[in-house]
């Protein structure tokens, strides 16, 4: 069984831990907040992830045509080596 958000070759019993973020993003498509939706019960995890995440640029959402702000919820999946 795969689990959802993760890459197909990542065996479920591979998941050290997932943290799911919520990402403000700009118009200009860069995260201007993130924030921990559900933690992974292990806070240096979580920290890496947001700090990851904040680096991160997004095609922004549009309305209209125009480029809008919006919310993007986004698993991150932590996963041990073979």
């Amino acid at each position: 069984m795969e689990t959802p958000g993760l890459a197909a070759e990542a065996r479920p019993e591979q998941v050290s831990a997932r943290v799911r973020l919520r990402l403000l993003v700009r118009e200009d498509g860069a995260v201007g907040r993130v924030e921990i939706a559900v933690p992974s019960g292990r806070p240096e995890l979580d920290a890496a992830a947001a700090a990851a995440a904040a680096l991160w640029r997004f095609l922004p959402a549009r309305r209209d045509g125009a480029p809008i702000t919006s919310v993007v919820l986004i698993w991150v999946a932590f996963v041990s080596a073979p």
